[in-house]
């Protein structure tokens, strides 16, 4: 089974985040605004990267020492459920990132993003 650890996430979204901004040309306003939207998605999802960091050492252990099976399910459950909170406050930027764009950004939004984000 493959399973991201934390780190790479953060890693992947920061590169991507990079990239991102720089192909959309962003004016200085737009500049500002969305690292403000971003410095609040970020606060709302360190204390999720960190019980994912948790987590996800404790469910390696449990396999690593052929735990009961409903105990890796159960943990393999909370693993699944964090990176669902983590996707959608990473969702919850780019919807608001995609208001402060004119239309032709949004354009190019749309295709960077799918770019950079489907390929992982």
């Amino acid at each position: 089974m493959f399973l991201l650890e934390p780190w790479d996430w953060q890693i992947r979204m920061h590169n991507n985040h990079k990239t991102l901004i720089q192909m959309l040309d962003l004016s200085s306003r737009q500049i500002e605004y969305e690292e403000l939207i971003r410095e609040e998605s970020r606060q709302q999802v360190k204390p999720i990267l960190l019980e994912l960091e948790k987590t996800t050492k404790e469910y390696k252990e449990l396999i690593k020492n052929k735990a009961d099976s409903n105990a890796i399910i159960d943990k393999k459950k909370k693993i699944d459920k964090l990176q669902k909170k983590y996707n959608k406050i990473q969702k919850e930027y780019m919807e608001r990132l995609k208001k402060i764009l004119t239309p032709e950004q949004n354009k190019k939004f749309k295709i960077i993003r799918t770019q950079l984000f489907l390929k992982y």
